[in-house]
């Protein structure tokens, strides 16, 4: 899988800032997926799922911001959206376990993590942001 082959405008939604993030994301997003077809060693494959992920959360952690300054800038008592951040709190306690697993050997978490993170991503946009892109529009934010 490519990453031509992970974004589909079903993620849209409709906020262009967001949006653009997103197409970001789902790049980093084939770039890990890329790793399970990577022929070189553990080690490397370790090493560069290291740098990937790296990258992966700081954008996420820009995106996050992002995303909750315009929750609340714009939609703060819109009672839909108020969980929003606590999604984005789930997904670095996740990431933490990870990173513990990660320190500490296990080989079988590059593939964990990669099926975690493509998996929380689509959920999350599908699920969660689609709400906020709706509630964002409604207030005038396209």
């Amino acid at each position: 899988m490519t990453t031509l082959d992970l974004w589909k405008d079903d993620y849209l939604v409709g906020v262009d800032k967001i949006d653009q993030q997103h197409k970001i994301l789902f790049a980093m997003l084939g770039d890990l997926l890329e790793l399970r077809e990577d022929v070189g060693s553990i080690n490397e494959r370790v090493a560069k799922l290291a740098s990937l992920v790296e990258h992966l959360n700081n954008y996420a952690v820009y995106h996050f911001r992002t995303e909750e300054f315009l929750i609340h800038r714009y939609v703060a008592s819109d009672i839909s959206v108020v969980a929003h951040k606590e999604a984005h709190g789930s997904y670095a306690n996740s990431m933490q376990g990870f990173e513990g697993r990660f320190q500490a050997g296990d080989v079988s978490v590059v593939n964990d993590l990669i099926d975690f993170i493509y998996g929380w991503w689509v959920s999350h946009i599908m699920e969660t942001d689609k709400g906020l892109g709706k509630a964002l529009n409604q207030a005038g934010v396209h």
